[in-house]
């Protein structure tokens, strides 16, 4: 991780670094030293521009997570006291079925906002010859990354997704883990209400599991 550059694609920051500094006041508690001294900080925020997978604690809707739990079970002191992402701490093993969503179309990546529907994850199947299915992780390829790298960061944060009509294929499909070269969700969404701005994020780990 650059910490000259900690978020590449733009999707916030990734690393934050900086330097405390102390004085004698803070260190000992009395105004009258002239020590000082300087301490760094280091600090990873688990969402942005790198690798990782969500807990399912990580969304909640009307106050409750995945299967019931409260949102109130996690707090910014003590962490996810339910559905902490600890519980994959030994990985998962499952079948990985990838489903190439530009090659679809013939492209090396898909325009920022393009809006996955059913029907194209359906076409990806019939093109590879291969059906998702009950406990499968879908990983779902948009060409996202390389477009960043080529072209940069869209100004307005767009980039493609899965439309929330797809969220019926999920259920349907029974699938167990969700990846992409993105974050899941088209953006923008195209609901114009705040707590819809991330459906699939909201309703796949909460209604959901994966």
């Amino acid at each position: 991780m650059d910490p000259q550059n900690p978020g590449p694609l733009g999707r916030g920051t990734v690393l934050q670094r900086y330097m405390e500094t102390d004085k004698g006041s803070q260190l000992l508690g009395r105004d009258d030293q002239r020590l000082e001294a300087v301490r760094e900080y280091v600090g990873i925020v688990a969402h942005g521009s790198h690798t990782h997978l969500d807990g399912l604690a990580h969304f909640s809707r009307n106050g409750k997570n995945y299967n019931g739990f409260g949102a109130s079970d996690t707090s910014s002191t003590r962490g996810a006291g339910s559905l902490s992402i600890h519980h994959a701490h030994a990985g998962i093993i499952t079948r990985g079925v990838l489903l190439d969503i530009a090659a679809v179309h013939g492209v090396p990546w898909l325009a920022p906002g393009h809006a996955i529907t059913p029907a194209e994850l359906v076409a990806a199947e019939q093109r590879q010859a291969v059906t998702a299915g009950p406990g499968d992780a879908l990983l779902i390829h948009t060409g996202h990354f390389a477009r960043v790298a080529a072209e940069g960061v869209h100004p307005q944060q767009h980039q493609p997704g899965l439309a929330a009509a797809t969220l019926p294929y999920l259920h349907e499909r029974d699938i167990s883990v969700l990846g992409m070269d993105g974050i899941q969700d088209v953006i923008h969404s195209g609901y114009a209400t705040p707590d819809l701005m991330m459906p699939v994020h909201t309703v796949a780990l909460v209604a959901l599991g994966p």
